[in-house]
Parts: structure tokens; sequence; C-alpha cells
């Protein structure tokens, strides 16, 4: 054998040595997602938002500032120290019901009934629509 070719065959014992196997990762522990990297990089700028929070503050007190940008401070403050306020949310849709009444279990259909007689007995929730029996193929 001559010495490039055992050069070859070191360099190829070494290559298949070090190279990954299939379906193993480069980096198994991953990197460091950036938001995490960008979060404590603003919490260490802004003493953990305490400068921020401030700073909104004289905003909101602030006769001088804006009308609107003093209510935005100020809803700033409030959805980050209590929380965004519930919404009310319309949803309107059709639904299609195509599994054959005798595949429900009887502990099934009786939540059904429960569920029809307090939706028929709900004044604040509107409920339309007809329904139709509508035969197998």
């Amino acid at each position: 054998m001559t010495s490039n070719e055992t050069t070859f065959q070191v360099f190829k014992a070494a290559g298949e040595a070090t190279r990954w196997k299939k379906g193993q990762s480069g980096n198994p522990k991953g990197s460091v997602p950036k938001s995490r990297v960008i979060q404590t990089f603003i919490a260490n700028q802004t003493m953990d938002g305490r400068k921020i929070v401030n700073e909104l503050w004289h905003i909101a007190q602030d006769r001088q500032v804006r009308v609107r940008d003093r209510i935005k401070a100020m809803e700033i403050l409030l959805e980050r120290g209590f929380g965004k306020p519930v919404q009310q949310v319309e949803v309107e849709g059709q639904v299609s019901l195509t599994r054959e009444l005798g595949s429900f279990s009887d502990q099934e259909l009786m939540e059904l009934v429960d569920l029809r007689k307090k939706l028929l007995s709900d004044e604040e929730h509107t409920v339309e629509g007809e329904s139709r029996i509508v035969p197998a193929n």
C-alpha cells in the first residue's frame, strides 16, 4: 500500500467516525432561543422592566403630554399589571353532524339532551338554525 493510499484510508476512517449518524442532531442541546436572549438583554437594560414602567407612569401623569398618549400609557400599564380585559366574541357558523344516531352511547345522548335543554333555557345566548334528518348513504 502506498503512503497516499494509507493517508486516504486514515482520513476516510476519521471522517466516518466523526460523521453524524442518520437522525442524529449536530447540536443535541440546541441553541438558546433568540427570544430568551432578547428578553434577558431587555431585562438587564431596564432593571427587569422597572425603567419602562416608570417612564410609562410619568407619561400617564404628565399633563403636558397629549391626552391620547397619556391614555395609551395608562392602557399599557393596566394590561401589564392586571391583564387584558375579557372581550365578548360573536361566533357564527354551521355544524354538520355526520355521525349516525345509533353510534352514540346512552351517556352521550343524555349529554346532548342536557345541552339542548340548557341552550333552550339560556336567555343570554341565541341559538338559531334548523335541524333535519339526512338518510345515511
